[in-house]
């Protein structure tokens, strides 16, 4: 089989699809790994991260904050109902997360979760992450031009 290396700029499924096969077929999300390398500094502990996964998991478009019942967070993580509740009032407290009310059409509610804090506390991480990364790399390309 041909392989063939793409830019950072450009998508490709070739990889994930390599690596988890079929299982793409029933969804998969965009997570960026900045949550992962940060949530230390971010006093995150693993469940608060699943909770976010899953918050994330549901947040399909852009302008569509996501929907997602702490009960049915907790069932798919096989934890209580009030875990979920405390990790979600964790993150609100910390500024990550924010409960927003949404009246439906027939009148219902529904509270949907807008991650925007969340974003906004990342972002520091994320460009210094990048400014290593590029400094690695240019670090790499001078080192090969001085071995020519």
């Amino acid at each position: 089989m041909e392989s063939t290396r793409i830019s950072a700029n450009q998508t490709s499924l070739s990889e994930p699809e390599a690596k988890w096969g079929e299982l793409l077929d029933a969804g998969f999300q965009v997570f960026p790994d900045v949550i992962l390398r940060s949530q230390g500094l971010l006093g995150l502990n693993a469940v608060d991260i699943v909770v976010i996964a899953n918050i994330t998991q549901a947040w399909w478009f852009a302008d569509e904050l996501p929907f997602l019942l702490p009960a049915s967070i907790a069932k798919r993580m096989g934890v209580a109902e009030r875990t979920v509740q405390r990790s979600l009032a964790k993150l609100r407290s910390k500024g990550l997360l924010k409960r927003r009310k949404r009246i439906l059409g027939d009148g219902s509610v529904r509270y949907v979760y807008d991650l925007t804090g969340l974003r906004e506390r990342l972002t520091p991480f994320a460009r210094r992450e990048v400014r290593f990364s590029e400094s690695q790399i240019s670090k790499s390309e001078t080192k090969k031009r001085l071995e020519l």
